[in-house]
């Protein structure tokens, strides 16, 4: 792959967020009130087709823990700008259980997007126009899912496995990411049309290169990517990281406006 290296053989100081506590794969959503009124159905009522994503045309189920499960479907009735999915539901039907996907096209498009460690999976375009996700359980992300996010450093969940194609495409304020040491593959174009310049990655440059790659190479060259990199966290109490963000716009696309940074 052709990128420029910066290797970090120390514990790495990331000044852009402060972290929470020192814990694993810490449930940021634990203590927030839960959002009512989404759309919410248990998975037997989805098809293959709304649980899956562009690589091999594969469906969430091989990669997630939980096998019996609700799904976001979509907004439904709720109105609010900030959205916390519920950790567990019941349908009254298939009983209490978690909440652990998000639906194909569910469109999320709000200011903020904060999820329990129960969710997995964000389906293809499943957050289109959320300009912020806060959820430290999700494993796989869908196609298109996460372009538009606004802040200047986004923070991914510890244990993310794929990232599909176009996964942080479209995006103007966004200039750093950080990877876990858990990703094993990346679509082709996850960065089109986007603002980053810089990858944070938590492990090492020949876990780096053992990223299977949807292109057979890596696409941006121009990336600087740094190794070593300790999971940032984000600030605490966590109601004070969730201030309004750039406004969504009414196509659910990105605004024109300057972002908050984190």
């Amino acid at each position: 792959m052709n990128f420029k290296k910066t290797l970090f053989l120390a514990a790495v100081a990331v000044t852009a967020l402060s972290s929470c506590s020192g814990a694993v794969k810490q449930d940021y959503a634990k203590g927030l009130k839960e959002t009512e009124g989404l759309s919410i159905v248990h998975m037997s009522e989805l098809t293959d087709d709304d649980l899956k994503f562009a690589k091999g045309n594969e469906t969430f189920a091989g990669y997630m823990t939980a096998k019996d499960y609700y799904v976001v479907n979509g907004m439904g009735t709720c109105t609010d700008s900030m959205i916390v999915i519920p950790e567990y539901y019941d349908d009254g039907t298939h009983g209490r259980l978690p909440v652990a996907a998000v639906k194909d096209w569910a469109r999320l498009a709000v200011n903020t997007v904060v999820a329990h460690n129960t969710l997995e999976s964000l389906g293809q375009l499943g957050l289109r126009g959320c300009k912020r996700f806060i959820g430290n359980g999700v494993k796989i992300i869908g196609d298109g899912c996460m372009g538009g996010l606004a802040d200047d450093y986004i923070v991914m969940p510890q244990g993310l496995i794929h990232a599909d194609q176009w996964a942080w495409f479209f995006t103007t304020g966004p200039t750093k990411i950080w990877l876990p040491k858990t990703l094993k593959s990346l679509g082709n174009a996850v960065f089109m049309d986007s603002t980053y310049n810089t990858i944070n990655f938590e492990g090492t440059e020949a876990q780096w290169n053992a990223i299977e790659l949807a292109a057979g190479e890596w696409e941006y060259p121009d990336m600087t990517i740094n190794f070593n990199v300790k999971y940032p966290g984000l600030q605490c109490p966590i109601e004070e990281y969730i201030p309004e963000v750039v406004p969504p716009t009414s196509e659910g696309g990105t605004s024109e406006a300057t972002s908050e940074a984190a």
